[in-house]
């Protein structure tokens, strides 16, 4: 019984298969044919001529422009890949792909860190125009500067100390947590010292302190009270 060792596929350069390739001598149905030059490869129906036939695709289609992805014997690669230097990353533009240096700035400005941070200060405002109600954040105390209103930071008014959120489904800054008074539950801020603040407490050094004096005060008061006793 004989045994197959090999199996070639009708074969030529693009041109050459163009030309020859039709009438009588068009493929036959299901006849595979390569171009050696262009590597691709076609499949004949039966009824039209090389040059009218479409060639075998994968599943995945790319669109081979000379821009963004190179091909060279079959194979595929990202633009300029072999050329590009080491540590640079490939970035879409009109031309198609440029390999770019990641650059770190030695400084940022403070826009710059604006943009980076997460809780942003400014002042919050709130003013009418044309019977229509606006707030917004400003750079400035004088509101001129406004600050573009992203969801996913929070902003803290600089005057009064509330953080706010900005809510996009109603293009508005809710306040987050509320400072507390002696009406309303909240932050409460810490004093250091004795006074009639409405909005905090003391700290734990401050109450430490103010009853070390009263202890202090009632023990001098004994003091003095045992001296009259054994002076009567």
């Amino acid at each position: 019984m004989a045994t197959i060792s090999t199996i070639q596929l009708k074969r030529g350069n693009k041109l050459a298969l163009e030309r020859t390739l039709v009438g009588d001598k068009k493929p036959l149905r299901g006849e595979p044919v390569w171009e050696i030059d262009t590597n691709k490869l076609k499949l004949g129906d039966g009824e039209n001529d090389y040059v009218d036939l479409a060639y075998i695709k994968s599943q995945t289609e790319l669109n081979v422009d000379g821009k963004s992805i190179d091909e060279e014997n079959g194979k595929l690669s990202i633009f300029n890949y072999n050329n590009a230097t080491v540590g640079t990353f490939p970035r879409k533009t009109e031309n198609g792909i440029e390999w770019e240096a990641i650059v770190i700035p030695d400084s940022y400005t403070k826009s710059e860190i604006d943009e980076m941070c997460i809780v942003v200060e400014g002042y919050f405002y709130t003013f009418t125009q044309n019977n229509t109600n606006y707030e917004a954040f400003f750079k400035e105390a004088n509101h001129i500067n406004s600050i573009l209103p992203v969801s996913n930071k929070l902003y803290r008014d600089i005057s009064s100390k509330e953080i706010y959120y900005f809510d996009r489904t109603t293009n508005k800054y809710i306040k987050l947590i509320n400072l507390a008074n002696s009406n309303l539950p909240g932050l409460v801020k810490l004093y250091d010292n004795v006074g009639n603040n409405i909005d905090g407490t003391m700290t734990q050094r401050a109450i430490t302190a103010e009853l070390n004096k009263k202890l202090e005060f009632k023990s001098y008061s004994e003091n003095i009270e045992q001296i009259e006793l054994s002076t009567n």
